[in-house]
């Protein structure tokens, strides 16, 4: 049987003889194992959704489909690595050829076009991307009409679990939730949304390591994913024989949903302002400059908005004019300030600090005020905002 090949995963029993038969996997076998490493459902259930995949062979250098496309189905690698392409517009004029955006490597999907059902009110959504196999390789291919939830919903012979388990392993799909809570991605559309998902480099974070240094140069952008960070910087003091002492002042933690590092979006060879340190297990996504360089001259408009969230508060509350102590500081030391404040709110009557008590902080008024007394500051106005900053 052509469906039938010899391996050594599945025991063949022993023969006639006593002797060890060679073992045999079908091609279903293969694409069982294949989905367990994404998936901790029974063997059963994988062999049910196994039994709607085909096995299509691609060579190097060949297009599986091309950006603007109707989709035919959903791919997922099995053996070899497939390169994910968009054509290089710019200003809206021709194209500059192909940027790779990322490569897909085995048991990881792509095409995730072919997961949108179309409605009543929109057109079948075309492919936004080209794929190109990098080598010599093997697919699994999904059809499109089994792809869909709604195909789930029509049809009685196709398992609900399909297009479910599809979108796990769909390009960019695992990140797009953390990236939409975030400031900087949330207002983006879909598109681009699942375009800067799938543009940057999942990393391992362990304990200790370092995502910037006080003082070096670094081009990438941080996103936490897992684990959280500690920010420090070189706190430097007077010791005896007038020799300067430098110690790490901690200015905070982040965690998942932090993004470290946002100037670079514009600044290459940005001087880092503080040390940010692993200090739990963790995950983190990484954009280098050129990229997110190379998406906003894809899309021009959104380079303003990135500007604004990146500077719009560090604008409105450390401005020189408002705020004559920070008017001496550099760009970068403001940017610091602004990192590290907390907001905090109080009603009428609730004492900020009194005469006498030890100081570990400054405040900066942000709405209502304050009354100043002899022994006492206290809270003039209801529902104000007070900027801590150190």
């Amino acid at each position: 049987d052509d469906h039938y090949r010899f391996g050594n995963a599945v025991s063949g029993g022993v023969d006639n003889n006593g002797s060890p038969r060679e073992s045999i996997w079908t091609e279903q076998d293969e694409i069982v194992a294949l989905l367990k490493q994404k998936s901790n459902w029974t063997t059963d259930t994988l062999r049910e959704l196994a039994a709607y995949f085909k096995i299509q062979e691609v060579h190097e250098d060949e297009t599986i489909y091309e950006e603007g496309d109707v989709p035919s189905g959903f791919f997922v690698v099995m053996e070899g690595q497939v390169e994910i392409c968009l054509m290089d517009r710019r200003g809206g004029g021709a194209s500059e050829g192909k940027v790779i955006i990322c490569r897909r490597t085995a048991s990881e999907g792509f095409g995730w076009e072919a997961l949108q059902p179309p409605t009543l009110l929109s057109q079948v959504q075309l492919r936004s991307y080209s794929a190109v196999a990098k080598c010599n390789g093997r697919l699994l291919k999904v059809d499109k009409s089994k792809c869909t939830v709604k195909a789930a919903w029509f049809y009685n012979d196709d398992p609900v679990q399909l297009p479910h388990f599809l979108r796990t392993l769909c390009e960019g799909e695992p990140l797009m939730p953390l990236l939409r809570s975030t400031d900087l991605f949330g207002k983006l559309d879909p598109h681009k949304l699942r375009l800067i998902s799938i543009m940057c480099e999942l990393n391992e974070m362990p304990v200790g390591d370092e995502l910037c240094v006080e003082g070096k140069v670094g081009d990438d952008v941080f996103l936490i994913v897992t684990g959280t960070v500690q920010v420090s910087q070189k706190d430097k003091e007077d010791g005896l024989q007038a020799q300067e002492v430098e110690k790490d002042k901690k200015l905070g933690r982040m965690k998942r949903g932090d993004l470290i590092g946002i100037h670079s979006i514009f600044e290459r060879k940005h001087k880092r302002t503080a040390t940010v340190t692993a200090v739990t297990d963790g995950e983190v996504a990484k954009w280098e400059h050129k990229k997110m360089q190379w998406f906003l001259k894809q899309y021009p408009e959104e380079a303003e908005y990135f500007r604004q969230v990146i500077d719009g508060d560090f604008k409105r509350n450390l401005k020189s004019s408002h705020v004559p102590l920070f008017a001496n500081l550099d760009k970068h030391t403001k940017r610091l300030l602004e990192n590290i404040k907390t907001v905090v709110r109080g009603d009428v009557g609730m004492h900020l600090f009194e005469k006498g008590a030890t100081g570990d902080c400054m405040y900066i008024i942000k709405e209502g005020s304050v009354d100043i007394f002899d022994d006492v500051a206290v809270a003039k106005k209801s529902d104000h905002k007070r900027r801590q900053a150190a």
